[in-house]
């Protein structure tokens, strides 16, 4: 055998080897070499932005009507007593008196043993069955006294002073004046008319007769002789 004959078949097998590889090869890309592609990194996520609130409305200020001031309270005028005669001061230095004294009450001119009271403001005097009347357009008041020496009831009647409700009663008490003698002091007086039956003494005397006329020890009795009726 020549050497070409045997050449011949292996270079026919090589060029269909080759062929077979050529064709089972994958095809080049075309165009400039891609780099492998990178995975890119984790993006943070954008925060959320809440929208700003709304600004409240300004608070709505209704402005009230003005009240109208209240109207003033008129109160009524005090009831004021009447302020008591004005008395002449005694030309000798005041008197000291005892606790007990007998004094003469005009009128009806009667001698009533008195009790001088410091305590009390106005002075008392023991008159049963008052009875209110009027006379000429005034109003007056009848009453009886009592004489201790002869127990002879004396009728007097008097003009009303004044006059106020006896607590606890409809009846009412009646002021009147009279006139009062007690030694050097020699004055008209108000007297409540008042039942003093049950009390030891007759008649009250207070600071309404004593007041700048007389001073009190509570220690003596009787210091002035006993005027005549």
């Amino acid at each position: 055998m020549s050497p070409r004959a045997f050449f011949l078949p292996v270079l026919l097998g090589t060029s269909l080897l080759l062929a077979a590889c050529q064709s089972t090869a994958p095809a080049a890309p075309s165009g400039p070499p891609v780099s492998p592609a990178t995975e890119a990194p984790p993006q943070a996520p954008e925060p959320t932005v809440l929208p700003e609130p709304a600004p409240e409305p300004p608070p709505t200020v209704t402005t009230a009507e003005p009240t109208p001031p209240p109207a003033p309270l008129v109160c009524p005028p005090p009831v004021t007593k009447p302020a008591p005669a004005e008395r002449p001061r005694p030309a000798s230095p005041i008197p000291v008196l005892g606790e007990l004294e007998r004094v003469v009450v005009d009128p009806p001119q009667l001698m009533l043993e008195a009790r001088l009271d410091t305590g009390a403001a106005g002075s008392t005097i023991d008159a049963r069955n008052a009875r209110e009347f009027e006379r000429d357009g005034k109003t007056w008041v009848k009453f009886t006294l009592l004489d201790p020496a002869t127990t002879k009831a004396i009728e007097v009647s008097r003009p009303v002073v004044r006059s106020f409700p006896i607590k606890d009663s409809s009846a009412r008490r009646y002021v009147v004046t009279l006139h009062i003698r007690l030694g050097e002091i020699d004055q008209y007086t108000e007297l409540s008319l008042a039942d003093r039956s049950g009390q030891r003494h007759p008649l009250i005397l207070g600071r309404n007769f004593l007041r700048d006329q007389a001073l009190v020890d509570v220690s003596r009795r009787f210091t002035v002789p006993a005027s005549k009726p």
